[in-house]
């Protein structure tokens, strides 16, 4: 398996629990009901794409608790893998006004305290330590202690097991009309060392109206794929964290189902050795690694020489040199780039040289050449670029970009990778009067601000999945959006129909 395949399946394998903290007292009542719309999208698209990752929703402020211990905090789900009967129970919830208003009102003022120790009891009772563990905290109180008389300090002193506890605080910080948040009176102190390292600033703070797109943007995980030093030079080192910008959507994966028995029940599949001489069965101790050589001979190779053999050592990226980057051939982009982004908490100082780095490639316009070796994958050449911050026209200045400024990687091809262009693309000389039919309809329908593709969802993989999501909840069966990727023929012809027509006759 290629190394950057493995890297991608460790990534959409490693499970992650994700809990969101909802505060739904005072203002936060009034937008509670599409706060909670936009946690169904999150719990569905975890149904879908990350099933084995738990999910938890927990709303604090109500006017009664699941636990006496912890009053105004409500568990609406608890912290583990999501059901069908989950997304059932927020669904119900969102569509019934009473039940929203006996959980949602004029409850008891939350301690923020007991709010904390009751989401740090959640994670360490129903996730792992070798999880991925974040905690989303939404309010718009800036304020938590100013009408009750307990102290905030008790709330300091628990924020700080966040850390101790791998937990990762990210909060969501909301502005009403008449208020701006200003954590600097409660907050702060709190996110001091608790701050998730990939919290993007301007997800933090925002107003009250953006609640659901902030929520949404915590559908898709947002952790490192891998954490790498990167050698700039003898003994110069810095810390990198790698993120993939890039994933596919795709549909729910198929499992084999046992169906003859009270409850349907997954299938576990096992594999199994026998000797064919003797059809007894094996153990992996009796199995060795062997190569064949010519029709007979085997060479045979025990399972540690096969793992010394292909340990390449210990993961890093090192810088070979520079190169202009106009030498770099665009189709030498065979893979989806890498975000490098420099990790503080590894290796001090590895902000500001990352800095100092993206800024001088950025000015002379070159590119790195790597040495690069990704967990315990083959090792490859790419080429490390800088980049300015882009915004698409859609995107404006709203939330943080689909392209954010920094490094990225991109893996080279080797040379057995590269192919001569076909030779019946070499000998065909078009007509000069052809050309200039063409540029004619390809200016027309040249799009100026480029090609956004953010716009276009892959419609037939979404509605796969909610087909089979319809069935489980018993739902209508949906219909399938249109597909914006299919090109508009009849404007194509009403713009440039007549260019082509010509171009088509030819001279």
């Amino acid at each position: 398996m290629d190394s950057d395949d493995e890297d991608t399946k460790e990534f959409q394998t490693y499970k992650d629990a994700l809990l969101f903290a909802l505060d739904v007292s005072g203002h936060m009542s009034l937008v509670a009901l599409d706060a909670l719309s936009a946690c169904l999208t999150v719990l569905i698209e975890r149904l879908v794409n990350s099933a084995t990752s738990p999910f938890g929703l927990v709303l604090f402020g109500t006017k009664s608790a699941t636990n006496m211990n912890y009053p105004s905090c409500y568990t609406l789900i608890d912290l583990k893998k999501p059901t069908v009967e989950d997304v059932k129970t927020l669904t119900d919830l969102i569509h019934s006004p009473a039940a929203l208003s006996e959980l949602i009102g004029d409850g008891p003022a939350p301690l923020v305290a007991d709010v904390f120790s009751f989401l740090i009891q959640k994670f360490l009772t129903n996730s792992t330590d070798n999880m991925f563990r974040k905690l989303v905290w939404i309010t718009c109180n800036d304020d938590p202690y100013n009408s009750l008389t307990a102290s905030p300090n008790d709330a300091y002193a628990i924020a700080n097991d966040f850390k101790g506890h791998n937990i990762q605080f990210s909060p969501i910080f909301l502005s009403r009309p008449d208020h701006s948040f200003d954590s600097s009176i409660f907050y702060d102190v709190v996110l001091v060392n608790n701050i998730a390292p990939d919290q993007d600033p301007e997800l933090m703070l925002g107003d009250i109206e953006d609640l659901p797109s902030f929520v949404i943007s915590f559908k898709d995980p947002k952790r490192a794929t891998f954490r790498v030093p990167l050698e700039i030079a003898d003994g110069v080192e810095i810390a990198l964290r790698g993120y993939s910008l890039i994933r596919s959507h795709t549909n729910i994966r198929e499992r084999n189902v046992y169906i003859k028995g009270e409850n349907f029940q997954s299938v576990i599949t096992s594999r199994q050795w026998f000797s064919q001489l003797t059809s007894k069965v094996l153990s992996p101790n009796d199995l060795v690694y062997a190569y064949k050589f010519g029709p007979t001979q085997l060479v045979e190779f025990t399972s540690s020489e096969i793992k010394s053999i292909r340990n390449f050592g210990q993961s890093h990226i090192k810088i070979l040199g520079f190169k202009p980057l106009r030498d770099l051939p665009w189709e030498f982009n065979i893979k989806n780039p890498i975000l490098l982004y420099p990790d503080e908490e590894t290796i001090s100082g590895s902000f500001r040289t990352y800095a100092a780095l993206h800024k001088s490639m950025l000015n002379s316009q070159t590119c790195a050449l790597c040495y690069t070796l990704l967990r315990s994958g083959r090792p490859v050449f790419s080429a490390m670029i800088a980049h300015d911050e882009f915004r698409s026209k859609a995107e404006k200045d709203k939330g943080p970009p689909l392209h954010p400024a920094g490094l990225s990687l991109i893996t080279l091809p080797y040379a057995d990778d590269l192919r001569d262009e076909p030779e019946v693309l070499r000998q065909p000389q078009p007509q000069q009067t052809a050309i200039e039919f063409a540029k004619q309809f390809i200016e027309l329908l040249t799009m100026k601000d480029g090609l956004d593709l953010s716009r276009y969802r892959d419609v037939y993989a979404e509605f796969y999945n909610d087909f089979l999501l319809a069935i489980a909840l018993e739902d209508p069966t949906p219909v399938m959006a249109p597909d914006g990727s299919i090109p508009k023929y009849k404007s194509i012809t009403s713009i440039a129909g007549e260019q082509i027509q010509k171009f088509n006759i030819g001279p």
